[in-house]
């Protein structure tokens, strides 16, 4: 009878722990909950900050990245390697060098001192090419003048167009021209010289005879006196005085050309036929062949080069003027 009332009591006393516990359980979870929130909170706050860094790091980055291309675009030089050294700490790329206005002022005022000095410059190459036109012009007239002289010979003719030829002022027709007129003033000197010395192997070529006294010596002193007195020489024979006279007329004709003192055309025809007879008396060969006299037929050739040769020179000097 008494034990019953014991388990009632065991019962009830275990539901009142289960309903305590249950309890106790039921007031401590708020608690748990809101130390959750402030980590989750916490943890929220700590995300933020690193992103803040991390955007403003990115920034910066961005903004020195164009001025990291331009070094990596510069060529790379291998230079031996050398301590470093110690380089001057330059400013962020957001912040640049403050320059005053003395320092711009400055700056301007030595960009304008630096042209005026080029267009001085610029000015004394002008005048100085200038001054070398005139010059060459001048010289240019001087030797045309040389030229279209009347007076002028080859030698000085040919030398002159030889300087206006390497003149720098000349254009390239003009040059073309000048570098002509030395050609044929070259050529027309070398066919006069060759002329007078044919002229002189002619006329060496005539027999000149030798004069001898033909009175006999005396064994006497006073005869020998007497006959020392007079000379006594053979009268030279025809052919002679022919070749005598042949060789001074060739010799007066290479004078004559040197001169550049043309002969006539009937004394130049006489002189040929004659030179041509002699050459015809010494040939050994048949005298039906041509004998060839290394002379021209006449100077009308020559003269007209020369006359082409001061001719173009006083075109020119009109041109000029």
């Amino acid at each position: 009878m008494n034990e019953k009332p014991e388990k009632n009591e065991t019962s009830l006393s275990n539901k009142t722990a289960e309903g305590g516990e249950k309890q106790a359980t039921k007031q401590d979870d708020p608690g748990g909950r809101k130390g959750f929130r402030i980590v989750i909170v916490l943890f929220v706050a700590v995300v933020a900050i690193i992103a803040g860094l991390v955007a403003n790091q990115l920034q910066l980055i961005e903004l020195g990245w164009p001025n990291l291309e331009r070094e990596q675009a510069k060529p790379v030089k291998v230079m031996p390697v050398a301590p470093a050294p110690a380089r001057p700490v330059q400013p962020a790329p957001p912040q640049q060098p403050s320059v005053s206005s003395e320092e711009v002022t400055s700056l301007l005022s030595t960009i304008e001192g630096l042209r005026s000095d080029l267009a001085a410059m610029t000015a004394a190459q002008s005048a100085l090419r200038e001054s070398i036109r005139q010059q060459q012009q001048m010289n240019l007239q001087v030797r045309l003048r040389w030229i279209s002289d009347p007076g002028s010979r080859l030698p000085q003719i040919k030398l002159a167009w030889e300087e206006i030829s390497l003149l720098n002022s000349l254009s390239d027709s003009q040059r073309s021209q000048a570098e002509e007129m030395h050609a044929l003033a070259r050529d027309s000197e070398e066919k006069l010289r060759q002329w007078r010395e044919r002229l002189h192997k002619w006329a060496d070529t005539m027999v000149v005879p030798e004069h001898h006294n033909i009175l006999p010596g005396a064994d006497h002193p006073w005869l020998g006196w007497i006959a020392g007195q007079f000379r006594l020489y053979r009268a030279p024979t025809e052919e002679n005085r022919r070749q005598a006279r042949l060789r001074q007329s060739l010799i007066q004709a290479a004078n004559q050309l040197a001169l550049e003192e043309w002969p006539t055309q009937g004394e130049w025809q006489q002189l040929r036929a004659q030179l041509l007879l002699h050459a015809r008396a010494g040939e050994q060969a048949d005298s039906s062949a041509a004998i060839d006299l290394g002379l021209p037929e006449n100077f009308e050739s020559i003269r007209a080069d020369i006359g082409s040769l001061q001719q173009t020179a006083r075109q020119w000097l009109e041109q000029s003027s």
